[in-house]
């Protein structure tokens, strides 16, 4: 990067094939060459499988996991690199781009491979220009600046993005993450930020409406869809067509639960698609989402729903995959226990699985075939689907 932090391990292959997904990153004009990690990964097709995991230990450190169980831990300068709300996003010859912290890494083979100083980021992924990030404006009449980074995690390139005032609210920016890509489609970079009629509930937390922009490369803002997202949206996952988006979005927040759910968004038209809720049709539900993936032209989801049974803080949790048909709005569900995060190994053969439930509640109960791991907290990123071909 600008500052000339960059530390080369080991030269890459050739730039990423995966399509569309971009980061933008939000920082101060000193830390004009900075970069944060605030959102959780997203999934993405790469060109080979990489045969580890990503994950966080119990300490919120990245390590990974590898198919005979082992894991070991990534470090830069010799020290574990933090990873709560580090984002990835998969490049070609099966390697990982990682922001975590301060550092924007490029994995391979579990180990790091590149990595620069990235205070202030927000989101990463990736597209065929490069990894694309975005830090805070200071220039009167821009909110946001799109950033390009090449394989050498250099800055190649700028663009100055602004919001809708209508729309967005600048002045809750400070209690809150910055403006954060969540996506990509068809050469536009889907942001999210806080909308003006959202606010701040008092006790530290923001609630919505939020906004969900589509915006050119060049910094265009084309179109943009509103979004209840209280406590925030994210992560946002494309279909494999580009058509629909699939949005996950906080719902409420209480004393004893918070609930989430998932809306789909048609992105030629940036509108939300009227679907049928994931539910047992009890009242009074909450929802919490384990994860979600696309299915050709539907999006299931494994979810959590908590029924209050009259007592304080006292709860039945039933568990339910949901199948969102994107086209219709109809919903199909079936009761489900374990959640597959995805496979390891040549051929793919060692299954990452866990119990269905709260993302916070998984410590130790990640488990490789049939034998747990211990001291996992969570997955971040592991191969799925096509990425397992060969």
């Amino acid at each position: 990067m600008g500052d000339g932090s960059t530390t080369a391990h080991r030269a890459i292959p050739s730039w990423t094939r995966t399509t569309g997904l971009v980061v933008l990153i939000a920082a101060s004009v000193s830390l004009l060459t900075g970069c944060t990690a605030d959102a959780t990964p997203q999934p993405s097709v790469v060109s080979e499988a990489s045969h580890y995991a990503l994950a966080l230990d119990t300490d919120y450190r990245l390590v990974t996991i590898h198919a005979d169980g082992a894991l070991t831990t990534p470090v830069i300068d010799d020290e574990p690199i933090a990873g709560d709300g580090a984002r990835v996003a998969p490049l070609d010859g099966g390697r990982l781009a990682v922001l975590a912290g301060d550092a924007l890494i490029v994995l391979s083979d579990g180990e790091v491979s590149l990595s620069a100083t990235c205070a202030g980021c927000h989101g990463l992924t990736a597209t065929e220009a490069g990894l694309v990030t975005a830090q805070q404006s200071f220039t009167p009449g821009i909110d946001f600046d799109l950033v390009t980074f090449d394989e050498g995690l250099a800055e190649v390139g700028r663009v100055n993005a602004s919001f809708v005032r209508s729309r967005f609210e600048p002045s809750l920016m400070p209690k809150m993450r910055f403006p954060t890509v969540e996506a990509s489609v068809d050469g536009l970079v889907l942001v999210s930020a806080i909308s003006a009629r959202g606010g701040e509930a008092g006790n530290g937390r923001l609630y919505g409406p939020w906004s969900l922009g589509f915006y050119e490369q060049d910094g265009t803002l084309t179109r943009d869809t509103e979004i209840l997202g209280h406590n925030g949206v994210g992560p946002v996952d494309v279909s494999s067509d580009g058509r629909f988006s699939a949005v996950q979005q906080g719902t409420t927040w209480g004393a004893c639960y918070h609930g989430e759910d998932v809306v789909i968004v048609d992105n030629r038209a940036g509108e939300i698609v009227d679907t049928d809720p994931v539910t047992t049709g009890a009242e009074d539900e909450q929802m919490v989402v384990t994860a979600g993936w696309w299915d050709g032209g539907r999006y299931v989801v494994d979810v959590t729903i908590e029924h209050d049974e009259g007592e304080q803080c006292e709860f039945k949790r039933t568990s339910l995959r949901g199948s969102i048909d994107a086209e219709t709005g109809v919903t199909d569900t079936s009761p489900v226990t374990t959640h597959t995060w995805g496979a390891i190994g040549e051929g793919c053969d060692a299954v990452l699985s866990s119990p269905v439930g709260p993302l916070w509640e998984l410590t130790d109960a990640i488990s490789l075939g049939s034998e747990p791991l211990k001291g996992i907290a969570r997955i971040l990123h592991a191969p799925t689907g096509s990425d397992c071909d060969g």
